[in-house]
């Protein structure tokens, strides 16, 4: 990085261009409360991600510049926040649209990994190693375990789908 947050120009980025630099965010006070506050740009980074809590939030990613770590925190949607385009990698799944709520965890994961759906339709899960190959397809309801001893240390990616065919993905770490 070759600057610091508030500079103006905003030019602290790596050597590809990428900024993580926050670029601010909207706080409004109250659903009656016409005063709308917009802090400026911080060393923090709030960002969009794609996925919704409920129709009022959605989930964002926050940077600090106090620690190393990042987190997942809901925000209301009516307050805003910053937004960068990131290109993902592609990966060989289909993410859907599904939206549904759920959880998996923990990350990284050693032993056991749980699952848990906010439905109570017969869910599926899929789960894939770097190659694409399937190594395990387990249907549920709500809430189930995956043994994780056997498989080796690394990246994985799984997929969950619903009995209405909404679909989500995303990745877990073996340690």
């Amino acid at each position: 990085m070759d600057c610091c947050p508030g500079h103006d120009p905003n030019a602290g980025t790596n050597s590809s261009g990428f900024t993580a630099l926050g670029g601010g965010f909207r706080w409004y006070f109250n659903a009656g409360d016409p005063y709308l506050s917009f802090s400026p740009p911080t060393g923090n980074a709030q960002f969009w991600t794609s996925s919704e809590q409920n129709d009022s939030t959605a989930w964002l990613r926050h940077l600090c510049v106090y620690h190393e770590d990042i987190y997942r925190a809901n925000w209301k949607k009516a307050n805003g926040s910053s937004i960068r385009l990131i290109k993902d990698l592609t990966t060989g799944i289909n993410e859907g649209n599904g939206h549904l709520l759920f959880n998996v965890y923990p990350h990284p994961v050693t032993d056991i990994l749980y699952v848990t759906v906010r439905n109570t339709e017969p869910s599926e899960i899929m789960l894939y190693d770097i190659f694409a190959r399937q190594i395990l397809q387990q249907t549920f309801t709500n809430s189930t375990t995956i043994k994780t001893e056997q498989l080796a240390d690394g990246i994985y990616f799984y997929k969950l789908r619903n009995s209405d065919d909404k679909i989500e993905s995303g990745k877990i770490i073996k340690q």
